[in-house]
């Protein structure tokens, strides 16, 4: 892709939460970028072939001005936050940013389960969930019914797929999935009523551009839109995340604080996904080489018991969360204690992830 003096260009889907994401954060920033559909560059050997350096196959790819191009939101928000100070979206204060970024990997890494959920929990839901991504791409003129068929085939193989892969994903458990999608939803309710507009406060942070994409897409899927149907502030709320660009944090008196919302979310992260966390990291320190171990964890006091096979990433993830609060001062992580107590962590990470 060529270089263009100061755009960006970001690759990705109208699927995929994480380019949801991270387009809302460069609309915030007020950053100029090209948005770039991934089916417009035609079959997936096409398109990787122009990222050949990238480790991963995954979306969103970000294409910096000067030509070089990463994928992972996480970091590359952190990225782009750091290059272009105006309308940060990082807290500056570590305490305060820690606590965003336990909700921001809550939404990336557990929250996504939901959203697989809703979109393949059943073959009529995968059938749409599967087809309206693929119907994205415009058959050529002439492709006529061969074309269409083509699509659908290709649709019903995706869906297939992805249906098979809802054990993987640790989505099974259809009560914990709609509980989860509740606890945002309320979440997000409680802070409309109180009149906050994000979850820390007066400027939206990495945390609310994480729940921005799931909830993106529970409002595409008809599964998890119905039940989103039920809290109009929540799905308010998504659709103006979407575009921030004219948004002035400024403007809003007040800084960082735990809204309802806020706390409401790292309740949820203390007693269901870092218990989460915790156990897929002793599950895979504790496998042999070659082993395939799993998961069975006691979440929220014991009324589940989330299962699913171990994932190396999510290791990574607490990895990350365990130097981030073992960078914080004794003064910040007493702040944080009561929201994420330094037990709810884990033992402290190994010297290198």
């Amino acid at each position: 892709m060529t270089e263009r003096d100061g755009v960006y260009r970001l690759v990705g889907a109208d699927g995929s939460p994480y380019s949801q994401k991270l387009r809302a954060v460069l609309r915030y920033k007020q950053l100029p970028f090209e948005w770039v559909p991934q089916i417009q560059l035609g079959g997936a050997d096409k398109m990787w072939a122009q990222f050949p350096r990238l480790k991963v196959r995954v979306i969103p790819v970000l294409v910096r001005p000067d030509g070089t191009y990463g994928n992972d939101s996480t970091p590359l928000i952190r990225d782009v936050d750091a290059a272009h100070a105006p309308r940060r979206v990082l807290p500056e204060d570590p305490a305060a940013c820690f606590l965003a970024d336990v909700v921001e990997d809550l939404c990336d890494e557990w929250m996504t389960k939901v959203m697989f959920y809703g979109r393949f929990c059943s073959a009529t839901d995968a059938k749409f969930g599967a087809a309206w991504q693929i119907r994205q791409a415009v058959l050529p003129k002439g492709a006529g019914a061969a074309g269409r068929a083509a699509q659908e085939k290709l649709a019903a193989g995706f869906a297939a797929r992805q249906r098979g892969r809802m054990e993987f994903v640790g989505c099974e458990d259809g009560a914990v999935m709609v509980h989860s999608l509740k606890v945002c939803c309320e979440a997000l309710e409680a802070n409309a009523d109180a009149g906050h507009p994000f979850l820390f406060g007066a400027a939206p942070t990495q945390a609310d551009f994480a729940l921005y994409g799931q909830m993106r897409q529970w409002i595409n899927d008809p599964m998890p839109q119905r039940l989103v149907q039920e809290y109009p502030a929540a799905w308010g709320w998504v659709l103006r995340v979407e575009d921030l660009s004219g948004y002035d944090p400024s403007a809003t008196a007040g800084g960082f604080l735990i809204t309802p919302g806020a706390a409401r979310l790292l309740a949820f992260a203390r007693d269901a996904y870092l218990p989460f966390l915790v156990a897929n990291a002793a599950a895979l320190d504790a496998a042999a080489p070659g082993a395939k171990p799993r998961v069975a964890v006691p979440i929220l006091g014991g009324a589940h018991t989330h299962r699913q096979p171990a994932f190396g990433y999510q290791r990574r993830c607490l990895r990350v969360l365990q130097r981030a609060h073992g960078a914080l001062t004794p003064t910040e992580r007493a702040r944080v204690e009561a929201w994420v107590p330094a037990a709810a962590l884990g033992a402290p990470p190994p010297a290198k992830l």
